[in-house]
């Protein structure tokens, strides 16, 4: 299975090329990138299902995530804060 890093080398190989030491660095900044993306993606997911069953309280969101987030998962996250 391939992560999304590496379909990001694939493309970026495919598309640009850099020198072979900079791979950490360029997997740095993609995945510190990648991080902050997820938390703004979570934020708003979690502030939708606070909004639409009208609480303030997360816990009260269980089995009312996302369609894109297994309800699984997404209740997991919720017990985890």
């Amino acid at each position: 299975m391939c992560t999304l890093f590496t379909w990001y080398i694939y493309y970026l190989v495919k598309k640009y090329s850099f020198p072979e030491e900079d791979e950490s660095i360029v997997r740095n900044i993609w995945e510190d990138k990648a991080r902050i993306a997820l938390n703004q993606q979570l934020t708003r997911a979690r502030k939708k299902a606070m909004s639409k069953e009208n609480t303030t309280n997360i816990i009260d969101c269980l089995d009312k995530g996302p369609v894109w987030i297994n309800n699984d998962d997404w209740n997991q996250m919720i017990k985890d804060v």
